[in-house]
């Protein structure tokens, strides 16, 4: 169940932050890269909440780790820049 635990994590993260709870978020997001913190999507996840509190540096070192990932497809990261 691990990795449906992760995408299930990740997935509630998405739902958070486009709800504007972002300390909500920011609480399985750490939980999400305590177990794992190269992923790609925690990170990404992270990403969003520095942004949606206007730190822009964070938000973008976050979004360089998860760039940076094998784990993030190609099509994944095209998508995020476009």
């Amino acid at each position: 169940a691990y990795p449906d635990e992760m995408r299930f994590m990740v997935n509630l993260i998405e739902l958070l932050v486009s709800n504007d709870k972002l300390t909500e978020a920011e609480r399985y997001v750490k939980m999400l890269l305590d177990k794992d913190p190269q992923n790609p999507f925690g990170l990404l996840a992270a990403s969003d909440i520095y942004k949606a509190k206007g730190d822009e540096d964070k938000s973008q070192a976050m979004l360089e780790l998860a760039f940076k990932s094998p784990d993030l497809n190609l099509d994944t990261k095209v998508g995020i820049l476009i």
